[in-house]
């Protein structure tokens, strides 16, 4: 999933970029989510550097900040220095300004001028659909070295690496999987035995009820029938899947 930042000094600008973008997410289906909308620039820094993963920036050229020389240019090049393929989208009220992110050595994706709101709207919305396609095509040629579990959630797609997911396991729900990463868990429609033929070696049916990535296991106890994870979860074993586990984690 995508993460989108905000950065605006306007409170009334804010809301109609987060209203937006969260209605193109809906309406396009698309894998990413609003965590942060601000008019600090410090306060993303700090988000953006924890979370460490690729994200989506609309950022204000003129924030108004008390530092004359902390604007979106600047605010650009920070990001730039953690997240170097992230998506920089620059809100402005002039048009041209291609000359200030080469000075900056900021790649942006695109300038929305914010002066006509009937323009800006629709300038979102090409901004998101460009960057889903970008990331379907980057994830269609990296499949074979990091190949992915697509799950469908109401009317969009997720798109989760199979080296992040921890196990899949079968909902108390009829027809359902709940799938496991570090930070969160998926409920889906689904089949077990499905999910075990797309996902390859890496994956252990140790259970009827659980699907678990052998990269992930912490510790194997089958005295008591068990698997603890790297999360701290514990996946049952079946009797007639102890000698194979065994095996497989040579114990």
């Amino acid at each position: 999933m995508l993460t989108v930042y905000i950065c605006d000094d306007e409170e009334k600008m804010r809301k109609i970029l987060s209203d937006e973008i969260a209605r193109q997410i809906l309406i396009g289906g698309h894998d990413m989510q609003t965590v942060l909308c601000t008019g600090d620039p410090e306060e993303l820094l700090d988000m953006a550097r924890q979370k460490q993963k690729r994200g989506i920036y609309f950022l204000d050229v003129d924030l108004k900040q008390k530092r004359s020389e902390r604007d979106g240019f600047w605010l650009g090049r920070e990001i730039r220095k953690f997240d170097p393929r992230g998506f920089i989208i620059y809100i402005t009220s002039f048009r041209d300004l291609a000359f200030k992110t080469f000075q900056y050595h900021v790649e942006a994706l695109d300038y929305i001028v914010k002066d006509d709101i009937l323009k800006m709207l629709p300038a979102i919305r090409d901004c998101l659909q460009v960057i889903a396609k970008r990331m379907l095509e980057e994830m269609d040629a990296e499949t074979s070295a990091a190949p992915y579990f697509t799950v469908k959630m109401a009317d969009s797609l997720r798109h989760i690496p199979l080296a992040e997911i921890i196990c899949f396991e079968t909902s108390p729900r009829t027809h359902r999987i709940l799938l496991y990463t570090e930070s969160e868990r998926l409920d889906f429609i689904g089949k077990l035995s499905e999910i075990e033929e797309q996902t390859g070696s890496n994956f252990i049916r140790c259970h009827r009820a659980f699907l678990v990535n052998r990269e992930k296991i912490r510790s194997v106890d089958l005295k008591n029938n068990e698997i603890t994870m790297q999360n701290g979860q514990i996946c049952l074993v079946s009797r007639s899947m102890k000698p194979k586990l065994a095996e497989i984690c040579r114990l």
